[in-house]
């Protein structure tokens, strides 16, 4: 999977986590304030019941008849798709004096400390009477006082079974809208994250296909740095990298054809003299064979100069690293070159005051300092 689909997936993954929870949140918290005010709202219907019952209370002076109040206003309430449910008036010791139904008249009562009933109903149906057991806890009551202000009964409204597990339009209304925000926010992180993701993975690309150009041999790419951030950081590197590879490329190239140059003179020479040896043209004698000996030496100081050099490049050059007194390296080479120095009448002088100890491999120190003196011997004039 690329990176760009894994990016994709992880913004959709974590947005939609994001959008469930918010989503879950926000539509409990609309369902319980709008439970809470449908439940204010049939509080106050049902202190207006109250209120009525409490003037049939004062007219009849009993409660004879008020099952027909009840029903009515039961009636009303339903018809109006807000008073679902049955209505139950209580005596203060808990008995039954009216409902908008009969069987609730013969409903056996309980109070419970929560300030909730429960209610055991018995339906005879044929031969055969069957309980029904509703439990109303905390539900919506209203009381009933008398002329003299004492309390003569209590009003609940029982729900219907599972009326209240129904979702109403208001609700249904919500979650279509929660489902279209989540719906319509999804395509919006899906859209800003292919957006997002060509501006943050452009550079990134842009790499490969420098890289890939690399490994086909071509060291010239280099890939602009439009940004600040973590990838331009790492563009700035990959084109000091870049840089530092081609120029060892054309170090390198520089160094085979100074070997090649280097190698040419001696193999040249070694070539004409034993040719001339074969014509004729050159006795075979003592001088001869020191010439072409001296020769070969040279290009096997050549070959090991160049076996040397690749050690160093491969970091595999071995170093015996001592305490060296710098004076008398400078001395001792200043020694070996003074008869070449003479003869090109070069001046050629030790200056070793204050030059302190370091710690380093004589041989190999020895060996840098005969080559510089060699190359500055060799373009120096009189």
């Amino acid at each position: 999977m690329s990176l760009r689909a894994r990016l994709l997936l992880l913004v959709v993954v974590v947005a939609g986590l994001a959008l469930a929870a918010a989503a879950i949140l926000s539509r409990q918290a609309v369902r319980t304030e709008f439970l809470r005010l449908e439940t204010s709202e049939r509080t106050v219907r049902l202190e207006e019941a109250a209120d009525l019952l409490g003037g049939f209370l004062r007219e009849r002076g009993s409660w004879i008849g008020a099952d027909s109040v009840l029903a009515r206003w039961r009636g009303r309430a339903g018809a109006s798709g807000r008073g679902r449910g049955e209505l139950l008036l209580l005596g203060p010791d808990g008995s039954v004096l009216a409902a908008s139904t009969p069987e609730y008249h013969t409903a056996r009562v309980e109070r419970r400390p929560d300030d909730g009933l429960a209610i055991t109903v018995s339906r005879r149906e044929g031969d055969v009477v069957r309980l029904r057991r509703e439990l109303v806890v905390g539900g919506p009551h209203a009381v009933v006082r008398g002329p003299d202000g004492t309390l003569r009964a209590t009003l609940y409204r029982i729900p219907v079974m599972n009326a209240e597990a129904l979702p109403s339009p208001f609700i249904v209304s919500v979650n279509r809208w929660l489902l279209l925000a989540a719906l319509v926010s999804g395509a919006l992180a899906i859209l800003l994250t292919l957006a997002l993701s060509r501006r943050i993975l452009g550079p990134v690309e842009a790499l490969t296909a420098a890289v890939r150009r690399m490994e086909r041999g071509d060291l010239s790419p280099r890939v602009p740095v439009r940004s600040s951030d973590e990838i331009a950081e790492l563009t700035r590197a990959f084109n000091r990298m870049a840089e530092s590879l081609q120029e060892n490329e054309e170090s390198r190239r520089r160094l085979l054809g100074d070997v090649a140059h280097e190698l040419r003179s001696p193999l040249t020479n070694l070539r004409c003299q034993i040719e001339a040896v074969e014509d004729g043209l050159l006795p075979p004698d003592a001088a001869t064979l020191k010439s072409l000996h001296e020769e070969t030496l040279l290009m096997g100081r050549l070959i090991e100069d160049i076996q040397d050099l690749a050690l160093a490049e491969a970091g595999r050059l071995p170093l015996h690293r001592e305490r060296v007194d710098m004076r008398g390296v400078l001395e001792a080479a200043a020694a070996s070159f003074t008869p070449i120095a003479r003869d090109r009448r070069v001046a050629l002088r030790v200056e070793s005051d204050g030059a302190a100890p370091v710690d380093a491999d004589p041989a190999r120190l020895a060996q840098v300092l005969r080559n510089l003196v060699a190359n500055a011997l060799a373009h120096t004039p009189e």
